[in-house]
């Protein structure tokens, strides 16, 4: 099964920030000075909280329209395609 988009995106982007910050951890220790590891540590969480956030808010609306597919197929039979059409409607509205 191939990775998604967003799975390989997240990845790159970990293992980037693991090199960076081993860079700037050993660039603070020759110099002594950890100044700089308090600038990349804040902008690293920084990117991976968005982006675990856009990516969570991704999740969340891909299943909220497929559990409205579920409950279309499951429910048409029973009370009718536009019965169901409307309450998956509602169940889709943000």
């Amino acid at each position: 099964m191939e990775m998604s988009f967003t799975k390989r995106y997240f990845t790159f982007l970990v293992i980037i920030e693991v090199i960076i910050f081993a860079i700037t951890c050993g660039l603070a220790v020759l110099a002594a000075d950890p100044q700089p590891m308090y600038w990349v540590i804040t902008a690293i969480g920084a990117e991976i909280t968005i982006f675990s956030t856009m990516y969570a808010w991704k999740s969340k609306c891909e299943n909220r329209a497929k559990y409205a597919q579920q409950f279309i197929k499951d429910f048409a039979d029973q009370y009718g395609l536009d019965a169901a059409l409307q309450i998956s409607e509602l169940v889709l509205r943000e």
